[in-house]
Parts: C-alpha cells; sequence; structure tokens
C-alpha cells in the first residue's frame, strides 16, 4: 500500500513493519488537518499526528485495511492531491522531495 500512497504526491509513507503507515504531507498548502477533515467528510478514517511528540501538523497514520478499504483510501488521496493541484498551481506538491 505504501507504493500507491507514494504516487499521489504530496504524502510521502514511511517505513513500516506494522498494519499502519506515518505518512508525512509534503506540501505547502496541505496539512495533516486538511487530510484529516476531508477524508472524514468521505467517512474514512486517519490519525492525525499533531498530538506525537516531533511530528506536528505533516504528518498522518493510515491504517492497512481489507482490500477494499484501502483502494477506497488510494482513490481518496488521489482526488484529494488531484483538486489541491488544480487549486493551487503553485504547491509544491512532491512525494520525492522531503525537506
Amino acid at each position: 500500500m505504501a507504493a500507491e500512497i507514494r504516487k499521489n504526491a504530496p504524502f510521502v509513507p514511511l517505513p513500516s513493519e506494522t498494519n499502519f503507515s506515518l505518512a508525512f504531507i509534503n506540501s505547502d498548502v496541505l496539512s495533516a488537518d486538511d487530510i484529516f477533515f476531508s477524508l472524514g467528510k468521505r467517512g474514512i478514517l486517519v490519525r492525525h499526528c499533531g498530538s506525537f511528540r516531533g511530528m506536528g501538523n505533516r504528518h498522518i497514520r493510515i491504517g492497512i485495511k481489507k482490500r477494499a478499504d484501502n483502494q477506497r483510501l488510494i482513490a481518496a488521496l488521489r482526488d484529494l492531491a488531484g483538486d489541491i493541484s488544480s487549486l493551487h498551481p503553485e504547491s509544491q506538491l512532491s512525494a520525492g522531495n522531503v525537506s
């Protein structure tokens, strides 16, 4: 699933050997709050990691679920990344450039 998440800039999944993936949001216009609320409106829950020491408002935790749930999540992330790109063409949406 990490490979699919990585395809959807600005989401950068970090290595994981657990049943969840931590993703860094590499964007100057998108925050964990934005992701949390946008996905929540679609009935998809992710964990906002703002209360985790050192994470701030640029990390979300994504649970690995059933295949259909994961596909729904990936589609929602793809839509969200596309919406941000079209609304903010000047933004730095880059999955390969973690800073």
